[in-house]
């Protein structure tokens, strides 16, 4: 039986326009663990991609690249890509999802227990610094109307159970609240530098908090309709000028008229900051950072509606990017990556 491989899941590519590549505007490094290999061949590259997805052996690795017009180089492909270990033997135990878990466990994430972790993080930051600005903890839109919604410390039980303006604070700000804001600060003792970070009632890994929630009201009875966005400064749902409803259909979502049998009917709209993400973390592999935030903040706000005897249910197909661009937010900083109905 013939050995079988499969592509080193940690291998990602990456496109490097630089003046000064060999071939300027194609990809040209492919990377695989830590540091990585850089490799500037072209052909090399497309060789790469032209292999079969998922487990292959070295015949059908031969066969794909004769087929693609390598036949030149195959031994040489063949020898070094086993050498580099980018085509590795098939481990014995092997899931679908296991290039997901290896390629996210190389990440160097800075091991915070050594005794100089803290100085090297603040030198980490001062060169981030250098090439950028530090994103905003807080998306502040535009706005002249809001609906102040209570603090989740100052609700009280069972009044919540009963009181649909207690419920709506709950619901939103148990999700997307602000619990603490701690300013940026150098303690030159230890010589760290603490960046500016906020805490909510659902934790966020390292404090990006990357998550934006937008509402778009189709029908209440405490607020009035239209598009808002919860403003984690301020703890209020803020009107956003000139939008309404039909925005829902601008990107790709269809939905029955309000069904005047609920009181309340919301669209949830999950829109993530990403760049709060890639700031910090300057990898491809910071994208599962949103999901697992957007994942977390699902499961409390359907856990919070549930608990007040509202309902939440998600939606799958819509335009991501579209969104953002109608809002006055650019797409490729503010995909909507998750959207969903709040019912009462």
């Amino acid at each position: 039986m013939a050995e079988s491989y499969i592509l080193e899941p940690s291998v990602h590519l990456i496109v490097d326009e630089a003046e000064n590549s060999d071939q300027p505007g194609t990809i040209l490094y492919v990377t695989s663990g830590s540091p990585g290999i850089e490799l500037r061949d072209g052909r090399l590259i497309a060789a790469l991609a032209a292999l079969p997805a998922g487990v292959l052996t070295e015949a059908g690795a031969r066969d794909a690249w004769r087929s693609a017009g390598f036949d030149d180089i195959i031994d040489e492909l063949w020898g070094y890509l086993r050498e580099n270990s980018i085509i590795i033997e098939r481990p014995e135990i092997w899931h679908e999802k296991s290039p997901y878990h290896r390629f996210s466990a190389d990440h160097p994430f800075l091991d915070m227990a050594q005794s100089d972790a803290r100085s090297v993080d603040t030198r980490i930051m001062d060169r981030y610094l250098a090439d950028g600005d530090y994103p905003a903890v807080f998306l502040d839109m535009e706005s002249e109307v809001s609906f102040p919604l209570e603090r989740v410390e100052d609700l009280e039980y069972p009044q919540i159970r009963s009181d649909p303006n207690q419920q709506i604070s709950l619901i939103y700000g148990g999700t997307f609240g602000l619990r603490r804001h701690l300013a940026a600060y150098h303690d030159p003792e230890y010589d760290y530098t603490q960046m500016e970070l906020i805490f909510k009632h659902v934790p966020s890994g390292g404090s990006r908090h990357p998550t934006e929630a937008f509402v778009v009201v189709r029908r209440s009875a405490m607020i009035g309709t239209g598009v808002y966005h919860f403003s984690v400064r301020t703890n209020g749902l803020r009107l956003l000028n000139g939008l309404d409803e039909s925005i829902l259909t601008k990107i790709g979502l269809e939905l029955p008229e309000a069904d005047p049998a609920h009181s309340e009917d919301h669209v949830v709209i999950f829109v993530s900051a990403v760049h709060r993400a890639m700031w910090r973390y300057r990898d491809p592999r910071s994208f599962r950072a949103l999901l697992v935030d957007i994942g977390h903040l699902e499961g409390q706000l359907a856990a919070l509606a549930t608990y007040c005897g509202w309902a939440y249910g998600a939606h799958t197909y819509y335009d991501t990017g579209e969104f953002a661009e109608l809002i006055g937010l650019p797409r490729d900083r503010y995909p909507a990556l998750a959207v969903g109905t709040l019912r009462r």
